[in-house]
């Protein structure tokens, strides 16, 4: 398995882990279909809330520089109020998870100085609210420009 995927996994098992959202559903990559988040027994359409995990890569020059990774967290619903309180209870509580943890050996290593936020317009619309968290990682190593970084 690719280092790029094998981080991805322990950042998502890691989160799943830590976080006590109920509900909440997790995946990689992409979405697997749409009714995978269709929250079922419910009179009105709703969906669960979700957090999607991607990774990027950042090319210069056609060389590979670093590992960007971005959680996608999304939800459904009506009062706008309602949305925004508990779209960023559930950011905030990814945010915290990852900066605490910024280091779990074997497994990942954050720059917690990468992290960066974004209420993401773009993935809004109707009653769909989403949240895009971006930050660097890396399988902490001996060697490792993340830790290097840190002064670790």
């Amino acid at each position: 398995m690719s280092k790029t995927i094998t981080i991805q996994n322990n950042i998502l098992e890691h989160l799943k882990e830590n976080l006590d959202i109920l509900r909440l559903k997790y995946f990689r990559m992409f979405l697997p279909k749409e009714n995978a988040i269709e929250e079922k027994g419910k009179n009105e359409s709703g969906y669960y809330p979700f957090l999607l995990i991607r990774p990027r890569k950042e090319l210069k020059d056609g060389v590979f520089k670093k590992r960007i990774f971005e959680i996608i967290i999304g939800l459904e619903e009506e009062n706008d109020d309602k949305a925004q309180e508990n779209l960023f209870d559930i950011v905030e509580k990814v945010i915290e998870i990852i900066e605490k943890n910024s280091i779990v050996p074997g497994k990942f290593a954050i720059n917690p100085a990468t992290i960066v936020g974004d209420f993401n317009p773009e993935v809004c619309g109707e009653d769909f609210w989403g949240y895009t968290i971006t930050f660097e990682a890396d399988i902490p190593a001996v060697k490792s420009k993340i830790l290097e970084e840190m002064d670790f």
